[in-house]
């Protein structure tokens, strides 16, 4: 019976470890995500800021902007203000993607961590 105990409590304890290494593995995987996302919408932002520029240029060359209610100048508020949407959308998922992906590893944590402990307890039963 000895042996059954002590390999029980060496299987729930190679486990529990595991749980852990696990756990760390999946969080750092939800942060790598994270940190792609942002760059995604660094990305995003800097070549909206290039289409916006290009398009600002063009219509100052062509006078089109001096007048306040140039259809040209509707336009390019209309994409600014679409362009930004965008981007605070990007952020906002982000944002729940990273909490749920960390809800996520707590709970598969929680779940290899009892799965362990009831293996051991199983093999000495």
């Amino acid at each position: 019976m000895g042996g059954a105990a002590l390999f029980g409590g060496f299987k729930a304890l190679t486990g529990i470890f595991g749980a852990f290494n696990q756990s760390d593995a999946d969080r750092e995987r939800v942060r790598l995500q994270f940190e792609d996302s942002l760059e995604k919408i660094r990305r995003r932002d800097f070549t909206q800021k290039q289409v916006l520029g290009a398009a600002k240029a063009l219509g100052e060359s062509s006078g089109v902007r001096h007048t306040m209610g140039s259809s040209a100048q509707g336009a390019l508020d209309t994409m600014s203000a679409e362009f930004k949407k965008e981007l605070d959308w990007m952020k906002r998922y982000a944002i729940r993607a990273k909490k749920l992906g960390m809800q996520q590893a707590s709970m598969d944590f929680s779940k290899n961590l009892i799965g362990s402990v009831s293996e051991g307890v199983k093999s000495f039963i």
